[in-house]
């Protein structure tokens, strides 16, 4: 080739040798690994869930939503009342879209092996919110036994088997 009866300069390498990749270090004080998550506590998983239900209404997408939720490390001893909350918050919402999506990504936290939440807490969360949470908001709530019938338990049915969800139904959804 043309350059192959030349040599480069003194000091410069030729054209087409390969040159050695950059290593960059890391300014001091930041590191590369990830932060370990934060401490679970009540008020920052409420925080975050807040936003999570937010984007999950415009973006739709429940996988996503529910590895949000685990992302937040929420202990097995609060999962239960975690559960309750996500179900009432899901029941409240006024646009229809949004509250089937919020309901089967409530029922989503139960699904998969492993599941984000235990099945067993969310069988005593379902118990609690039907015996106690939701004749609560029958007054609050427009429509709520046919949102309970028609919405949440078909999706409550795809997860959880037909004994499970017995021992925490009310005998009038049981019927279905």
């Amino acid at each position: 080739g043309l350059f192959a009866f030349a040599a480069p300069p003194p000091g410069l390498r030729a054209p087409w040798a390969p040159t050695p990749p950059v290593v960059v270090a890391p300014p001091p004080g930041l590191e590369l690994a990830s932060a370990p998550p934060a401490p679970y506590s009540r008020a920052s998983f409420c925080r975050a869930l807040t936003g999570i239900l937010r984007e999950l209404s415009q973006h739709r997408n429940t996988g996503r939503a529910v590895q949000q939720v685990r992302e937040q490390h929420v202990p097995e001893a609060s999962q239960r009342d975690e559960f309750v909350d996500i179900l009432t918050r899901a029941v409240d919402m006024r646009n229809g879209s949004s509250r089937r999506v919020a309901l089967a990504f409530a029922v989503g936290l139960a699904a998969g092996a492993p599941s984000a939440f235990f099945r067993e807490q969310c069988v005593e969360g379902l118990g609690i919110f039907f015996k106690d949470v939701a004749p609560d908001l029958k007054d609050e709530v427009p429509n709520l036994r046919i949102i309970l019938r028609s919405e949440l338990v078909p999706s409550l049915r795809a997860v959880f088997a037909k004994a499970e969800l017995d021992a925490c139904l009310p005998e009038e959804m049981n019927l279905m």
